[in-house]
């Protein structure tokens, strides 16, 4: 049955009406709703040619080249302070193992310090 007016002609309230529920709907029902992309992804691949698989792959390497382009600075800057981190904990873990070192030692001569005295008195 054709619809009374045409997509374009619809009514700017129940227009977004309507997509405010598909949102809600999508929001609550999220994990169902990948579950059955999951499954008719699955079913193309399936079907899909060994040549249509190849050249999906193809699309998706160019997509990926053209958002590391685009987003060069941004990878890069979180690549820098994800070493950054990563040598900054390396180092802290370091120092704390030399200070518990150090603490230690001198636990040890403050102890044979009381030794000693109390031997003398």
């Amino acid at each position: 049955m054709p619809h009374a007016t045409k997509p374009a002609e619809e009514d700017p309230e129940k227009r977004a009406l309507r997509l405010r529920r598909k949102r809600n709907h999508y929001k609550w029902h999220r994990e169902h709703e990948q579950e059955k992309d999951r499954k008719r992804k699955r079913l193309k691949r399936l079907q899909s040619t060994p040549e249509a698989l190849e050249l999906e792959r193809e699309k998706h390497r160019q997509a990926q080249a053209r958002y590391r382009e685009k987003n060069r600075d941004k990878i890069n800057d979180g690549a820098w302070k994800y070493h950054q981190r990563k040598k900054t904990r390396h180092q802290r873990e370091k120092e704390e193992a030399e200070y518990q070192k150090f603490i230690a030692e001198l636990e040890a001569l403050e102890e044979a310090e009381m030794l000693s005295t109390s031997v003398v008195d």
